[in-house]
This record gives C-alpha cells, structure tokens and sequence, in this order.
C-alpha cells in the first residue's frame, strides 16, 4: 500500500469521464432524447443554453486562482515576517471581493427583476465560493506539509 502513484491518474480519468458523461447527458436531454441526429439550432439552442454557464464557470476558476495566489502569498510573508496572516490576507482579498455582481444582485431583487436576480446572484455565488475554495486548498496544502514534517520527525526519534 506504498505506492499509490496510480490513484490520482485514476481520479483524473474519472472525473473527466463523469464531466463528458455529463455534458453528453445535458445534450441529450436538451435535444428531446433524439440522439446524435441534431439539426443546426438543436446545436446552436445548446451552445447558446451553456455558454452563460461556462463563463461563470471561469470566473469562479480565476476566483480560486487569485485567492489561492493572494492567501499562499499571506501565509509566505506571515511566516517570513513573523507576523498574522490577516495582516497580509484582507488587503490582498478585499480587491478580489464581487462587489459589482454583489450590488446589481440585491438591486435586481428588490425591483423584483428575478432574471437579473439569477444571472448576477449566480456570478456572485459562484466567485464567492470560488474564493473560499482556493484559500481552502492552500490551508490544506499547508495541513498535509505540517503531517509530513510531522512525521519525518517521529520517523527519525
């Protein structure tokens, strides 16, 4: 049970495979269940259905690399200067924070305009917890590096 190289290939492959097997379901059920045999709007409805969502999905990709970057960087410094890691997180984060997608969200739904409402709530969910995500793995990476000291040390006692 040492080597267990092959587990994150293995991983991989399954959640691309489950990505694709999702993709190719929501095609299909878009289509009425017809199969491959789509005429040029079948295909345009499905492009013009999942591209908002695709673009939401990269600015919740940024949101995690930017707060990955900005919460590494903090901790970095926090240790080097000997100094809290707040200190050098909120004036990092702040930047990154939706305030733009946060206002026309609350504006939208108290003038009760429900589909600005989703498309800009949705965006700002979306960066929101894309941002906890990629602080999150830093504190994970930083947890399984402070095990692994951990247990070289007891290793070598």
């Amino acid at each position: 049970m040492k080597n267990k190289k092959w587990v994150k290939p293995v991983i991989s492959i399954a959640v691309f495979a489950a990505i694709i097997a999702g993709i190719w379901l929501g095609v299909q059920s878009l289509l009425g269940g017809r199969g491959v045999a789509a005429s040029k709007d079948d295909i345009l409805a499905v492009v013009k259905s999942v591209l908002p969502y695709l673009i939401v999905m990269a600015v919740a990709v940024v949101a995690i690399a930017a707060a990955f970057i900005v919460y590494l960087w903090a901790e970095i410094m926090a240790r080097v200067l000997k100094a809290p890691s707040n200190t050098y997180l909120i004036p990092g984060i702040i930047p990154l924070l939706p305030g733009g997608p946060l206002y026309y969200t609350m504006s939208a739904i108290v003038e009760g305009n429900h589909e600005l409402f989703a498309e800009n709530g949705l965006k700002t969910v979306f960066i929101t917890f894309g941002m906890a995500a990629g602080m999150a793995a830093v504190i994970v990476h930083y947890l399984l590096k402070i095990k692994k000291v951990k247990s070289k040390r007891k290793a070598t006692e």
